[in-house]
């Protein structure tokens, strides 16, 4: 009798810890899904099409933006202050694979075609960036360093048109 008491107790804790485990998030933010040439910028409207320079932020409400230019994704915190962003990604030019922008490394190229004019291109690596820097003749910069002072580009008289403010601001 014992046994199977012992048994039934065995499988409802192993069925708890089951249960419990599948209920759990894994805490990882993900960057949002970009269909590229059907989805667009959240900034300007234009079609997300370059991967190597798009990029994407979470809102802490979960709420994507996208952006064509990584230049778009430094002015957004310009222009709304109080966005609460939970991760900021960009696409690593090289490989085109999401990164974490706060741990990527950036150049900023004058004359270097992106879709809005900005110039800027990520890497994953700081010795990729460091050599796409020496081969453009570009600046390496942090992502501290562009948000705080992000390069203005030619489509920056339309960013006044078409974002979208975040879900949460100011005080609630």
């Amino acid at each position: 009798m014992f046994r199977r008491y012992l048994l039934i107790a065995v499988v409802m804790v192993a069925t708890a810890g089951f249960l419990a485990a599948c209920g759990q998030e894994t805490g990882e933010i993900t960057p949002p899904e970009i269909i590229y040439g059907q989805d667009m910028c959240d900034v300007c409207g234009m079609l997300i099409s370059e991967p190597q320079f798009a990029a994407a932020l979470i809102l802490e409400d979960d709420t994507p933006v996208k952006f064509d230019d990584l230049g778009e994704l430094f002015h957004y915190q310009e222009r709304f202050p109080d966005a609460r962003v939970k991760a900021w990604f960009v696409h690593d030019y090289n490989t085109e694979a999401w990164v974490n922008a706060e741990a990527a490394h950036f150049v900023v190229v004058e004359g270097f075609a992106t879709p809005m004019g900005f110039g800027i291109a990520a890497f994953e690596t700081e010795a990729d960036a460091a050599a796409f820097a020496t081969e453009q003749g570009g600046v390496q910069m942090s992502f501290t360093d562009l948000i705080a002072a992000p390069p203005s580009g030619r489509g920056m008289g339309m960013m006044s048109g078409r974002s979208t403010a975040p879900a949460h601001s100011g005080d609630e």
